[in-house]
């Protein structure tokens, strides 16, 4: 599958990212046999960020960044090249296991959209920050400064903003938490 190809003509705004490594290449089974299984109806292409290996499935478009120059690097040189300027990201290591609520997502990130919010955690929906009127969303504050990188909903621009060259993984975490 290239960039050309188009998604659903009711396909939302936004595009699914994993964003990995070939290192991680034996999870990707895995974890896009579950992803398919618990979301059937999940927006594709479904991009998968990698170095050089790429996953074979129709519904995957794999972008290669080239040699591993830690995550934050690697997910910023993918990002610019998923054509849309709002993202759902997945961790590759966070399996799906039970059905995904598609139309609740959709409109999740339609609110988040409409806010023009720069990140929302959907896994992050029972903490105890205050909310933001008219949604089910929390504002970050620093006294519950509660934010991951788990499954997350971004304004593409500011994920290339937390993801700052030769961060890792843990260290794009916490400078996401300094910025919020």
């Amino acid at each position: 599958m290239n960039d050309s190809q188009q998604t659903s003509p009711a396909a939302p705004a936004w595009r699914l990212v994993v964003p990995s490594c070939d290192a991680y290449n034996d999870a990707w089974p895995f974890f896009f046999h579950f992803l398919f299984r618990f979301w059937p109806e999940v927006p594709t292409p479904v991009y998968l960020i990698s170095n050089f290996t790429t996953f074979n499935d129709p519904r995957v478009q794999t972008i290669t960044v080239g040699e591993d120059r830690q995550w934050a690097a690697n997910v910023r040189v993918g990002l610019a090249r998923v054509p849309c300027d709002r993202v759902l990201v997945v961790l590759d290591d966070f399996f799906p296991n039970r059905p995904v609520d598609h139309a609740r997502i959709v409109e999740f990130c339609a609110q988040a959209t409409a806010l023009d919010a720069k990140y929302l955690g959907l896994d992050q929906f029972s903490k105890p920050n205050p909310p933001v009127p008219g949604t089910c969303f929390s504002h970050v504050t620093p006294e519950t400064n509660c934010v991951g990188l788990n499954v997350t909903f971004w304004r593409k621009d500011h994920l290339s903003e937390v993801c700052e060259p030769g961060l890792n993984i843990w260290a794009a975490e916490r400078r996401l938490k300094s910025l919020a």
